[in-house]
């Protein structure tokens, strides 16, 4: 069996966040999304299944169902949020949804993005419409490839793992399995996937092709306006 000493939530998180009970020694770190419902489940709620702390901000046109929503946290409009922890000073902006996930405290996530079965470090940054993907077309059980091992998470939806104090830019698109450590930072447009150590920085070397106008048969593409011309003769 792959050893999982590498995915201990000491080595991404110096702070639960209050969130400590969601993980026990022992257990595989993505399993503690499963105990959101029993942390919730201890709580005072709403009508909806909320815990929502009286200093948080929550627009009025936010959808906030079976979540926790920590103190002085900001949910902006439009945000959906489902069966999810929100911690403390954690900011999630316009029509981003966060769904089946561990947010802990002073994460900034703006406008559109998407975070699913994933568990988020102490205050990581994201650019916005940022994605991380849980399931395989497959339908398989999502894999972990770390080194020469692959681990099974034996889940069908599981999203990513990210350190504390990491920064993502506009755009990334983490595969469901990914796992960034501390302090890592993600450059705008990167397909990530794999295990990422700590205090790395991933970018992509971009080809940029350059040509006139007048040259775009040259590429393979019609000339319109010469097409439009013949149309109207």
């Amino acid at each position: 069996m792959p050893h999982t000493e590498p995915f201990e939530p000491g080595q991404f998180f110096s702070s639960l966040s209050g969130f400590d009970s969601l993980f026990e020694k022992g257990q595989l770190l993505w399993e503690a999304i499963s105990f959101v419902p029993s942390f919730l489940a201890a709580l005072p709620l709403d009508d909806m299944g909320n815990y929502i702390d009286p200093t948080a901000t929550c627009h009025p046109s936010a959808k906030i169902i079976n979540s926790y929503v920590g103190s002085n946290a900001q949910i902006y409009e439009f945000v959906t949020l489902r069966d999810s922890l929100v911690g403390s000073s954690t900011v999630v902006g316009h029509c981003s949804e966060i769904a089946r996930s561990i947010i802990m405290s002073n994460c900034m996530i703006p406008r559109f993005n998407y975070i699913g079965s994933s568990i988020i470090g102490s205050s990581v940054e994201f650019g916005g419409v940022c994605s991380l993907a849980t399931e395989r077309f497959d339908n398989k059980s999502v894999l972990i490839r770390y080194k020469d091992e692959t681990i099974d998470t034996k889940l069908l939806k599981c999203g990513s793992i990210i350190g504390d104090g990491s920064m993502l830019g506009f755009a990334v698109h983490c595969n469901p399995g990914t796992v960034i450590g501390r302090k890592c930072i993600i450059m705008h447009r990167v397909e990530l996937r794999g295990v990422i150590p700590e205090e790395s920085v991933v970018s992509v070397k971009q080809n940029l092709l350059i040509t006139r106008r007048r040259q775009l048969h040259r590429l393979g593409l019609p000339n319109l306006r010469a097409r439009k011309h013949m149309e109207e003769i």
